[in-house]
């Protein structure tokens, strides 16, 4: 080590026992400060590390170890637990998956049906306009039907009219004869000639 180099500690406290303060044993600059008291006094020609300065920096590094093993004690702890969390949602996304592949398959099956459907209302519609040409075909007969059948009933109120003013001509003649007309037992007598 090179002679040039100081220490942290002054010459009138290199005979101090070195304290490290347990709450900050952990920062950078107290471990830089045991690096430098391990390095030993930079005014000896050799570097010298006091019998106490090595057993205050072995302490500092013993509970330096023990906080690293309770902080890697702690982050297996949650490995674990994460490990546990990443199984359970495998799991869980595995039974989404299964769900998503049924629902596939739901789809695709519905998806032929929507076709068949489709198909099948195409092929009603075309029927269903078929049916419809014909009913207005028979519209259009029953129609003219309706109007042959109208004309013809014209036709037959005023042929029964016709009648009916023939009949009452007839009754009128029958009463007008049946006037002029004596009957008698013995014989007939008229009293108009007959023409």
């Amino acid at each position: 080590m090179a002679a040039t180099r100081q220490s942290f500690y002054s010459t009138e406290s290199d005979h101090q026992d070195p304290a490290y303060d347990d709450d900050h044993v952990g920062r950078l600059d107290v471990i830089d400060q045991i690096n430098q008291d391990l390095a030993g006094k930079t005014y000896f020609e050799k570097p010298k590390v006091t019998k106490e300065v090595m057993v205050a920096t072995l302490k500092a590094q013993n509970k330096l170890l023990m906080i690293a093993n309770v902080n890697l004690e702690n982050v297996v702890r949650r490995l674990t637990r994460v490990e546990e969390v990443a199984k359970n949602a495998k799991e869980h996304a595995d039974v989404l998956q299964a769900q998503v592949n049924t629902n596939k398959d739901k789809l695709a099956t519905a998806e032929y049906q929507i076709k068949d459907l489709t198909a099948n209302n195409m092929s009603l519609k075309a029927k269903l306009e078929t049916v419809e040409s014909e009913v207005d075909k028979l519209k259009a007969e029953v129609k003219g039907r309706n109007q042959m059948l109208a004309d013809d009933i014209k036709a037959m109120e005023a042929s029964m009219a016709e009648m009916k003013d023939m009949s009452q001509d007839v009754l009128q003649k029958i009463d007008d004869l049946a006037a002029e007309m004596e009957l008698n037992t013995d014989k007939v007598m008229y009293r108009r000639e007959l023409t």
